[in-house]
C-alpha cells in the first residue's frame, strides 16, 4: 500500500511541476499557419513538431483535418520529455481559399490545436518582353531595364527566385515576390560589363507556374571601352574593341602594350603618348585602328602587323586643286554638293573654297552624305575672316529631320590679324557626327551669321580646303627616341614623321599656317604666304618686312614664348633669304630674343657671318641661321623690320624651329619600313 501512494505522489509532484511551466503537448509552429499558394492538384507538405514535455511517454491523438488538408499520421507515441514530427499536406482540387483546424490530445495529459489555411491557384506567369537589350554599354558604367512579370492566371504567384549572371547583373528585387492575381510587378535588372565584348545570356525566373515553372527571358548587350583622357593601361584582347570619346594621353611613366587582335575605334580622336608604347600585332591577328587624328609618339620599342586606316571605303575627300582658280564649283558631276554654289580661289598654288556673305545671313550645305555604318567622320581645313559680332556656325542635320544642330561656332577674328591676311589662316576640323546610323543622310552646313548691315559687323568670309567624309587624314608621329621599325603593317594617313621630342615649334609654312597667338603690329606691311623652290622641297615660305611712307616705322612680328630644358638651353634656328633690302641708311632687319625682361638682338641681316645683305648681292640665296641661348627664364622671339621715307625691306623665311636642346635626338637612330604598305606622304 505504501508503493501505491509513493507512486501517486510522485505523479503527483511531476504533474505540479508540469503544470507550474506549462508543461504538455505543444508545437513549434505557430498558428495560424498558411500554406505557400500551391497550384491545383499539387500538394504543399509541411513538417510539425509536437514536444511532450511530460516525464513519461504518452500516445497523442490528432483529430480535425479534413480535404484538401491531411495529417501523415493519425496517433503519435512520443517518449517521455521528446519530441516527434509528422506531416500535414495540402492538396487543392479547386482554385480558391480553404481553411481547417488540426486538434490533438496527450494520453495523460496535454492537448492543442493549429489553424491551418491554404490557396489553391492556377497562375499563368508572362512578361512584357522576352528579351532584355542593355545596348552598348561603357565599362565602368551600367545601363538599366525593368521587366514586367504579370500574374494572368487564377490565385496568387510566387516568383521564389531568379537566375542570372550575378557578376555583371544585378536587381534590388530579392524573391519570394507575390504577385496577386491579375496583378504586375516591376523588376529592375541592371548591367554593369566588367570586359569588353558581347552580352548574351538569360535571365531564368522560378515560379509556381505549373506549366513553365522555369520561365526564360534572354538578355543581350554589350560591353565596350570607352576612354578619353589619361590612360595608362594595356589594350587587351579581353577588353577590345575599343572606341575613343576624348583625346587620351599617355603620361611618360607609363609602359603600354596593345595585345593582338586589338581593335581601336578612334572617332576622329588621338592618341598622345609620351611613355612606352608596343603594339604587338601578329601575322593571323593583326592590330586594327581606325579613324585616328593623330599619333604621336616617344619611345615604340615594336611596331607588327598594324593597320592603321579609316573605317569606311565609301570616302569623299575633295582639295579643288582639279578647278580653275576662280571658277564656280560645279553643283553637277562634283564630289560634293554645295548649295549655294561658291568659288574656287588660290592661295600660292593651292586652290580652295571661299564662302562669302556681307550684309545679310547665308547657310552653305554641304551633302546629303550616306552613312556606311554607325559613324561619320567629317573633315576639313578652315581660315576665316569674322567681323565683330558676327558667327560662323558648324552644323549638321540627319535625315532633313529637325532643326541644324550646332557642332562648334566661331566668333570674330582677333584684331591682333591683319584683316586682308586673316583668311590665309588654315587649321583642321574633324567632328564625329552623333546619332548617326548606317543608311543615314547627313547634311552638313556653314552657317555665316552677320550681325547687322553696319560696316565693320556684316561680313563672314570662310576658307574651306580639304573637305572630306570618312576619310584618313591621320597625321603619324614617332619621336627618334628609339629606332623605329615598321614591319608587316598598312598604314593610311596624310604624314608620317620622325620627330625630334624637343622641337618646342617647327613650322615649314606649307600648310599656310604660323600661330594665331604670333602678333604683327608697327608697320604697314602684314605677314604673307610667297611661292618658293627652296632646295626642291619647301614651296612656300613667309615673307615678312615693312614699308614706310613718310616717317621711320618699325614692324614687328612677335612669336610665342618657349621654355628651356633643365639645363637652360634653348636653340632657335630659320632659314632665309632677302626679298628686298637697298638702303644701308634706312632699312634695317633683325631677329632678337627676349629673355630677362629685355629685347637682345642675336641677328642682323647688316652684319652675319660676314654678310651684309643690304649690299647688292646675295639675292635669292638661302642661307641657315642656328643660335643657342643659355638661360633660367621663358624665351620669345620677333622679327623687326625698320624702314623710312618710301624704302622698302623685306625677308622670306622659311623652317623656322625652336627647340630646348641644341643636339636633335634623330643623329644616329634609323626610321625603317619592312613589308608595310604606307598610303601617306613619308616624311623622314
Amino acid at each position: 500500500m505504501k508503493k501505491i501512494y509513493s507512486l501517486i505522489f510522485t505523479l503527483i509532484i511531476t504533474l505540479s511541476t508540469f503544470a507550474q511551466t506549462g508543461i504538455g503537448v505543444t508545437t513549434n509552429t505557430s498558428s495560424p499557419y498558411s500554406f505557400t499558394a500551391t497550384n491545383v492538384d499539387s500538394t504543399t507538405t509541411q513538417s510539425i513538431t509536437l514536444v511532450n514535455t511530460v516525464a513519461a511517454p504518452q500516445t497523442v491523438s490528432l483529430t480535425g483535418l479534413s480535404a484538401p488538408f491531411s495529417a501523415s499520421q493519425s496517433t503519435l507515441t512520443i517518449p517521455a520529455s521528446d519530441s516527434i514530427s509528422f506531416d500535414i499536406s495540402f492538396n487543392p482540387t479547386n482554385t480558391g481559399n480553404f481553411s481547417d483546424t488540426l486538434d490533438w490530445n496527450g494520453s495523460i495529459f496535454g492537448n492543442g490545436s493549429l489553424v491551418v489555411s491554404g490557396e489553391g491557384v492556377q497562375v499563368v506567369l508572362s512578361t512584357n518582353t522576352d528579351t532584355l537589350n542593355f545596348g552598348s554599354i561603357a565599362l565602368g558604367a551600367s545601363s538599366t531595364v525593368n521587366l514586367m512579370i504579370s500574374n494572368t492566371g487564377t490565385g496568387t504567384m510566387i516568383v521564389n527566385n531568379l537566375i542570372y549572371d550575378t557578376s555583371v547583373i544585378s536587381t534590388s528585387i530579392y524573391p519570394p515576390v507575390l504577385i496577386g492575381q491579375g496583378l504586375t510587378y516591376t523588376f529592375d535588372f541592371t548591367y554593369s560589363p566588367i570586359s569588353s565584348g558581347f552580352l548574351n545570356d538569360s535571365i531564368i525566373i522560378q515560379s509556381n507556374d505549373p506549366n513553365n515553372p522555369n520561365y526564360t527571358v534572354y538578355i543581350t548587350g554589350a560591353g565596350i571601352s570607352e576612354i578619353s583622357g589619361s590612360f595608362c593601361n594595356d589594350f587587351t584582347i579581353a577588353n577590345s574593341p575599343y572606341t575613343l570619346i576624348g583625346d587620351i594621353n599617355i603620361s611618360d611613366s607609363c609602359s603600354i602594350n596593345i595585345d593582338p587582335g586589338v581593335e581601336i575605334n578612334c572617332n576622329g580622336y588621338s592618341i598622345n603618348c609620351n611613355g612606352i608604347i608596343s603594339f604587338n600585332g601578329q601575322p593571323n591577328d593583326s592590330i586594327h585602328i581606325y579613324d585616328i587624328k593623330n599619333l604621336s609618339t616617344k619611345n615604340v620599342p615594336i611596331f607588327d602587323f598594324v593597320s592603321i586606316k579609316r573605317s569606311s571605303s565609301s570616302s569623299i575627300f575633295e582639295d579643288f586643286e582639279s578647278y580653275q582658280a576662280y571658277s564656280t564649283y560645279p553643283t553637277s558631276g562634283a564630289l560634293i554638293n554645295i548649295n549655294p554654289t561658291a568659288t574656287v580661289q588660290t592661295i600660292v598654288s593651292n586652290e580652295y573654297l571661299k564662302l562669302y556673305t556681307s550684309d545679310s545671313d547665308k547657310n552653305y550645305d554641304f551633302g546629303p552624305f550616306t552613312a556606311t555604318n554607325d559613324n561619320m567622320l567629317i573633315g576639313f581645313n578652315l581660315a576665316h575672316r569674322i567681323e565683330s559680332s558676327c558667327e560662323l556656325y558648324f552644323e549638321y542635320q540627319i535625315n532633313g529631320q529637325g532643326p541644324y544642330v550646332n557642332l562648334q561656332t566661331l566668333t570674330a577674328t582677333p584684331t591682333t590679324i591683319f584683316s586682308s591676311h586673316k583668311t590665309n589662316f588654315f587649321k583642321e576640323y574633324l567632328y564625329s557626327i552623333p546619332g548617326v546610323l548606317a543608311g543615314d543622310n547627313v547634311t552638313f552646313r556653314f552657317r555665316l551669321d552677320v550681325h547687322n548691315s553696319s560696316s565693320g559687323s556684316d561680313e563672314v568670309e570662310a576658307h574651306v580646303d580639304n573637305f572630306s567624309v570618312n576619310f584618313s587624314q591621320a597625321s603619324i608621329n614617332f619621336d627618334a627616341i628609339n629606332n623605329i621599325k615598321i614591319s608587316d603593317s598598312h598604314i593610311q594617313a596624310s604624314t608620317i614623321k620622325s620627330d625630334d621630342s624637343s622641337v618646342l615649334e617647327l613650322l615649314d609654312f606649307e600648310d599656310y599656317f604660323y600661330p594665331h597667338s604670333w602678333t604683327y603690329s608697327g608697320g604697314r606691311d602684314h605677314p604673307q604666304f610667297v611661292s618658293v623652290d627652296h632646295n626642291n622641297a619647301s614651296q612656300v615660305a613667309l615673307r615678312f618686312g615693312n614699308y614706310a611712307q613718310y616717317s621711320e616705322n618699325y614692324n614687328n612680328f612677335e612669336t610665342n614664348y618657349y621654355y628651356p630644358d633643365s639645363t637652360g638651353e634653348i636653340t632657335v634656328s630659320f632659314d632665309f633669304r632677302k626679298s628686298s633690302h637697298a638702303d644701308c641708311s634706312y632699312n634695317h632687319f633683325i631677329f632678337q630674343a627676349y629673355t630677362n625682361g629685355q629685347w637682345n638682338t642675336i641677328f642682323d641681316a647688316e652684319n652675319w657671318n660676314g654678310y651684309n645683305f643690304c649690299n647688292p648681292g646675295n639675292d635669292d640665296k638661302w642661307y641657315s641661321f642656328v643660335h643657342t641661348l643659355q638661360t633660367n627664364s621663358q624665351v620669345k622671339f620677333r622679327f623687326q623690320a625698320y624702314s623710312y621715307q618710301w624704302r622698302n625691306v623685306k625677308y622670306d623665311i622659311d623652317n623656322f624651329k625652336v627647340t630646348n636642346k641644341s643636339n636633335n635626338y634623330l643623329l644616329g637612330n634609323e626610321f625603317k619600313i619592312i613589308d608595310s604598305k604606307i598610303v601617306s606622304s613619308l616624311v623622314l
